[in-house]
This record gives C-alpha cells, sequence and structure tokens, in this order.
C-alpha cells in the first residue's frame, strides 16, 4: 500500500479496483487518505481523501458504482453517524446525509432493492448497538438531507458482526446468535439458528 494501515475498509469495485479508504496509520492516527489496488497491475495508487479521518466505518458499493462510507470512529474513538460517497469515476468523496445514530464497528449489506442496511455496532460510549438504519440513495436529491430511514431494531445489540447479501439476509453474531431480517415480507428480525 501507499500508506501502512489497518482497521481500514476494502471495497471491490465495479471495474475490479480495490478502494481501501481510512484506518488506522502507523503513528497509531486515524486517516482519512484513501488508495486503489489494481489487480492487473499489482499496484496501488493514491485517490481522493475522505472529509474525515475515520476507522472502524462501513463500505458498501452501491448499485451505480459509487461506495458508501458510512460512521467510524477517530483517534478519540468516540464513533459518529456521518457519511461519505466515493465516486470511482472522478475519485473524489463526497458528503451524503448522516446517520440518525452513530455507529463504529457496524455491518452494512446492500439489499436487492439498492438500499443498503447498516446495523449494531457500536455507540460514542462504546456500547454495544442494536440499533438499523437504512440508507436509500433514491430518497431526496439534496446533498446533506439525504436517504437515511430508521429500520425495525435487531432483537439484541451487537458489534463486530458479519452481513451477507441473501433472501432473507441472515446476520450472524459474535455470541453464537444470527438474526434474520426479510425486508421483502417485514420489517422485522426473526431469531436464526444458533450454531
Amino acid at each position: 500500500m501507499t500508506t501502512p494501515r489497518w482497521a481500514h475498509t476494502a471495497t471491490l469495485l465495479s471495474d475490479g479496483r480495490v478502494l481501501i479508504a481510512g484506518g488506522i496509520g502507523g503513528d497509531h492516527k486515524t486517516l482519512a487518505s484513501a488508495e486503489l489496488y489494481d489487480p492487473k497491475t499489482g499496484h496501488f495508487s493514491s485517490t481522493g481523501s475522505m472529509a474525515i479521518a475515520r476507522c472502524g466505518a462501513t463500505a458498501t458499493r452501491l448499485s451505480d458504482g459509487r461506495v458508501l462510507i458510512a460512521g467510524g470512529q477517530a483517534d478519540t474513538a468516540n464513533a459518529f453517524p456521518s457519511a461519505e460517497l466515493y465516486d470511482p469515476t472522478s475519485g473524489s468523496f463526497s458528503p451524503t446525509g448522516p446517520m440518525s445514530v452513530a455507529h463504529a464497528d457496524a455491518s452494512a449489506v446492500l439489499l436487492r432493492d439498492g438500499r443498503v442496511l447498516i446495523v449494531g455496532g457500536q455507540d460514542q460510549n462504546s456500547t454495544p448497538l442494536a440499533d438499523a438504519e437504512l440508507y436509500d440513495r433514491r430518497l431526496a436529491r439534496s446533498a446533506l438531507r439525504e436517504r437515511w430511514s430508521s429500520a425495525v431494531k435487531a432483537k439484541w445489540p451487537q458489534c463486530f458482526l458479519t452481513a451477507a447479501s441473501s433472501s432473507p439476509l441472515e446476520v450472524p453474531g459474535a455470541l453464537r446468535r444470527s438474526l434474520v431480517l426479510r425486508p421483502d415480507v417485514q420489517q422485522d428480525w426473526l431469531h436464526g439458528r444458533t450454531p
């Protein structure tokens, strides 16, 4: 990489490159910088920087090819609700509306209808969250009044969880429990299987 980092995001872009954004650098400071990895050449190159340095954020490629970077935290370990969009065509980030709840170390998944579900994570006090929100790029077009709506809270708070895009959406948690969201049928969480 052009900048050593950890706790960053890595997102596969439509053209096969990988966007690497944020994280914590070698000096233990949170980064706003981003870079692209091109598997065809095996090289990394710099791209635009985020407006806010963040680690522990979510990164989701939208159906139009842009990448939604949401939440995260900074050096102070306080989570924040802000979000940004990366446009691979211009190589730049732009602000989008903030979530209603600050999420760090949350999980995000692109749903079949193009919305993004953000669930769980930690708040500003490092307390695990059950909150869930939906990002919908098709809603209001005003750059800073964008696109977030509350979703039904999960049955229990979770952070450092994994989400996959399937139907129904199953979100396994670190506590050996899982949740299933059926957005096509109902806005509700069901108990999944316990491994």
